[in-house]
């Protein structure tokens, strides 16, 4: 199994900074896009620092049997909860938490729910109902956030899978589970890609 119930850390690109708009996203054929988010009141930008797992994919081609949707063509986002406010580009390593999957004009994107390991709370915080109960409203902000941010764009609400139920980390580190088939390693034969990726994985 890719996964076991040890404590994982993965490294993330961060992409967005937290309370910023501007949006640098890994592509499967660029190296970076930039895009620009519009604010959802009553937040200022992105809830989160806003990330990927460097060369995952989800794939637009597989139905996924929980969402009943295909992938989204992105890598897994990651959501980190913690107190810094990272930089574009930076690479932290976090331990996930839990999972949101996110349904995106019919395309299934799963966001990882996750901590810097740097962070003051890291030692407090190993599930979602840690997170519950350590910061209070957040999770069903960012529920809030991902449900409008594309509504400024002329977009309908998105829904989630699971009733907008956040899953524990459990189901996120079993490789059959949260990344089940809808997400794959970019270093598929079945692919044609011009690099041989993977998944950093640090076991502690």
């Amino acid at each position: 199994m890719l996964f076991c119930l040890q404590q994982i850390l993965f490294n993330v690109v961060v992409e967005v900074p937290r309370w910023s708009n501007a949006k640098m996203e890994e592509s499967s054929i660029l190296v970076f896009l930039q895009k620009r988010q519009a604010d959802i009141f009553p937040h200022k930008g992105y809830i989160c620092n806003y990330g990927a797992l460097p060369q995952t994919w989800e794939d637009p081609s597989h139905t996924d049997e929980e969402t009943m949707c295909c992938g989204d063509n992105d890598p897994i986002d990651v959501c980190e909860i913690g107190s810094e406010v990272c930089a574009t580009g930076q690479v932290i390593q976090v331990e996930v938490l839990g999972i949101l999957a996110l349904i995106d004009e019919e395309e299934t994107g799963w966001k990882a729910i996750a901590i810097n390991t740097e962070d003051p709370d890291a030692s407090r915080l190993n599930s979602i109902e840690d997170v519950r109960k350590t910061k209070a409203g957040h999770l069903e902000a960012t529920v809030d956030w991902y449900k409008k941010y594309k509504v400024p764009d002329g977009k309908p609400e998105n829904r989630f899978a699971f009733n907008g139920q956040f899953k524990d980390k459990f189901l996120t580190e079993d490789g059959t589970a949260c990344f089940r088939n809808s997400c794959i390693l970019l270093a598929s034969s079945s692919l044609h890609t011009p690099f041989k990726p993977k998944i950093i994985i640090h076991k502690v």
